[in-house]
């Protein structure tokens, strides 16, 4: 984690270059509670202390959860975010210069994964959900991406705006399974008021994504 840390920091040191040292570099947080959180402290906090302590890097550190993080970044009214995947491509999508792109190193893995209702059938094959409604998590995937992934039509997905909204949609059988990152359900079955077994399949993953500092 220290060498991680290494990185990140000569990472953010090189964009007051491009940005101008006339004002603090705002730094977004992306919000994901136990993970990532000023109130709820996880192990991505962890790493943020590391990068920043000692530095005497001038800064605004700002949080929300990922889609506001992400536009707030895409409009340029944040210098860097942390943490979010470091795939170039979804930004390119979205308007940015690949070019003016500063990725680190992957902070962690993390899969995209279908969850199906406590004692029904594990999902081992997209295929098995072809009449199916799904809830995604947001955080993890939009509504359009997902609808690619899982070869169904986009009045299938209902998007969730939490993980905790997603699970709750799936106990009361309002959909039939949740699509959403590997690393985030675990964090949120620790602390969830309602923990189930959901069930999941070990094979079948739909996407994975390398959560990094990006500026």
């Amino acid at each position: 984690m220290i060498r991680i840390a290494a990185l990140l920091w000569v990472l953010i040191f090189s964009v007051p270059l491009a940005a101008g040292k006339e004002k603090p570099l705002v730094l977004m947080g992306v919000k994901i509670s136990g993970l990532f959180d000023t109130k709820n402290s996880g192990p991505y906090n962890k790493i943020y202390s590391q990068l920043i302590d000692g530095s005497g890097l001038e800064y605004t550190l700002k949080e929300a959860p990922l889609r506001r993080a992400m536009n707030a970044f895409e409009k340029r009214d944040a210098d860097c975010l942390l943490f979010a995947t470091g795939d170039k491509n979804i930004y390119i999508e979205q308007g940015m210069v690949g070019d003016a792109l500063l990725i680190s190193s992957p902070v962690n893995f993390v899969a995209l994964k279908l969850y199906s209702r406590e004692g029904a059938p594990v999902l081992h094959d997209v295929a098995d959900i072809e009449n199916s409604y799904i809830a995604v998590d947001q955080g993890a995937i939009n509504i359009g991406r997902a609808a690619e992934q899982l070869s169904v039509e986009v009045d299938q997905l209902l998007p969730a705006q939490t993980l905790a909204q997603a699970f709750l949609l799936l106990n009361q059988k309002r959909v039939d399974a949740v699509m959403a990152f590997d690393g985030d359900v675990k964090i949120y079955l620790k602390t969830a008021a309602d923990p189930r077994a959901y069930g999941v399949s070990e094979t079948l993953s739909l996407g994975s994504s390398q959560d990094s500092v990006i500026c």
